[in-house]
């Protein structure tokens, strides 16, 4: 998990924590300490947590917190003295049908032709952040508490369902993902969140109480900014961070195939278990065939070592040499022919 002043922050699927991954030898990681990668998955809702522990000292009313997702601002909550714990699982929305509640997913890119792409240059447009969550927290100055407010929602979010983007403009990313809101129903099926404008601290909330507050330390100084990236996994065995070797206990595919019977798996189930053991199978025979190729070479120079040694005492037989006896006399040693 992303941890910086005592805050953490991980993703959660099902209720269960993702496996993190930092890469301590990139340069990209040391320039934002606080970056961690998960593996990216498909279709699955996911939420994001932020932990705060009881002993964090409180130095304002509260903390806002922020979420983006690729570069997006999709939410925001306040967390008050003595909350320690908070779920994002999705953000509220209006619609044809009303205030909805719509839940954070993550879909994968849809690679086009070069040519028919309309997708605006990555350093100015969703693809500068592709791949990313992150989290900004603020110490907040409570102004007016416990006001409501109408349905009048006035953030404009811009994820697509679908992305769809050219090679040329990942330009050799390994991002196969992108975050997307997957409709889950009305307000009332999503979490009570108090919430406020991202500009000028305030943001009015359908029905729900919100908050007036201020920024104490301002806008552009946040108290702790944590990231998230997420990548698939052979990216991140790109970066060794995940070991080539299929473990079941850290994929995000959500197979659940370790102690089960073979006959109980699925079609999808089987065929990720074949893949797994054919991977498995390939990584073996190489690293058998490395070792084997390594004692070959070893054996070579010591042939060669062997053979140098012989030739060495055969020279050194050949010549008249003293040496010492135990009892002080000396004997000359001579190879007679």
């Amino acid at each position: 998990m992303a941890i910086l002043n005592g805050l953490t922050v991980s993703i959660e699927v099902n209720g269960n924590s993702l496996h993190e991954y930092r890469d301590h030898d990139s340069q990209e990681v040391r320039l934002d300490p606080m970056s961690e990668y998960i593996e990216s998955f498909s279709s699955a809702a996911f939420a994001i947590r932020l932990s705060i522990p009881k002993i964090f000292s409180f130095t304002s009313d509260a903390l806002g917190v922020f979420l983006y997702l690729d570069g997006t601002y999709v939410e925001s909550g306040i967390s008050e003295k003595g909350l320690h714990d908070y779920r994002f699982k999705g953000t509220f929305r209006v619609g044809e049908g009303g205030l909805g509640y719509k839940e954070f997913t993550l879909n994968e890119i849809k690679l086009e032709d070069s040519s028919s792409s309309k997708a605006k240059d990555p350093a100015t447009s969703v693809l500068a952040d592709l791949g990313t969550i992150a989290v900004q927290v603020f110490r907040m100055r409570i102004v007016e508490s416990r006001i409501r407010e109408g349905a009048n929602r006035s953030v404009a979010l811009d994820l697509r369902d679908e992305l769809q983007v050219s090679e040329e403009e990942l330009k050799g990313r390994s991002v196969t993902h992108s975050a997307k809101l997957g409709y889950k129903g009305p307000a009332d099926s999503g979490p009570i969140l108090t919430v406020y404008h991202r500009l000028g601290g305030f943001r009015p909330s359908a029905g729900r109480d919100a908050m007036r507050t201020e920024y104490v330390d301002g806008e552009t100084s946040p108290l702790a900014v944590l990231k998230l990236k997420y990548r698939s996994r052979r990216p991140l065995q790109g970066l060794l961070l995940v070991s080539r070797t299929p473990t079941s206990s850290r994929s995000s595919t959500y197979v659940a195939l370790k102690g089960r019977p073979f006959e109980e798996l699925n079609a999808a189930e089987k065929d990720e278990l074949v893949r797994r053991q054919q991977t498995r199978y390939r990584i073996e025979h190489e690293s058998r065939v490395k070792l084997e190729s390594g004692v070959k070479i070893e054996r070579g120079i010591k042939r060669e070592r062997d053979e140098e040694y012989e030739e060495l005492m055969a020279s050194a037989s050949a010549k008249k040499v003293k040496g010492p006896i135990a009892n002080g006399e000396t004997v000359e040693i001579s190879d007679e022919d």
